[in-house]
């Protein structure tokens, strides 16, 4: 079997594992609209699985990197808004499975869930981060900066090539010592901080 071939097998188990498809498929984003936010927090929130992105996106990351390496594309790899990591894992993962040794993959959150949208420009953001459904069901979306170090380290993939940057957006990105990105992931949830 050539490298490619093991390469391929390795990156499709790493994002059924990621995405907790090994075994179950995917919640069904066509299916009920009322049945579909329970298998959502079901499938994600309340497993193992280490990301909430569908295959589809999961492989869109794998492409992308993929065209960068071989267009020989300058610069890192970033996701901004990791939750437990998944997408930054796979992303380390991509780069180890191609043998890439010169980018480094940023992990940037809070580390401790969505921040608090001003009220007064974000009145809809705010009553939905302050609700029960994101507040319970999803946790605020909190998972901790030793969570998801633990996730990349289970994966084998916690090494010099990760760094991460902890805290919100506006105090961390404008100052991250990031020369160059070849890749962005931007998964903030709300205006504020995708524009942040």
């Amino acid at each position: 079997m050539n490298r490619d071939a093991l390469a391929d097998m390795y990156l499709d188990l790493l994002k059924r594992s990621l995405t907790n498809t090994i075994f179950t498929s995917e919640p069904d984003v066509d299916g009920d609209e009322f049945s579909f936010p329970m298998d959502f927090a079901e499938h994600y929130i309340n497993s193992n699985a280490v990301s909430m992105l569908p295959l589809a996106r999961i492989e869109n990351i794998m492409s992308c990197i993929e065209n960068i390496l071989s267009s020989g594309v300058r610069g890192d790899l970033i996701e901004a808004g990791v939750w437990r990591g998944g997408a930054s894992i796979f992303m380390r993962g991509v780069l180890k499975a191609y043998g890439s040794t010169d980018r480094l993959v940023w992990v940037a959150d809070s580390f401790e869930g969505l921040p608090a949208p001003d009220p007064t420009l974000f009145p809809l953001e705010a009553k939905v981060q302050s609700g029960s459904v994101v507040q319970k069901a999803y946790h605020n979306f909190a998972a901790s900066l030793e969570e998801v170090k633990q996730n990349f380290t289970a994966y084998g993939l916690l090494d010099d090539q990760v760094k991460f940057l902890k805290g919100w957006f506006k105090d961390t990105l404008p100052n991250a010592p990031i020369s160059a990105l070849a890749l962005m992931r931007l998964d903030g949830d709300f205006y504020e901080s995708k524009m942040d």
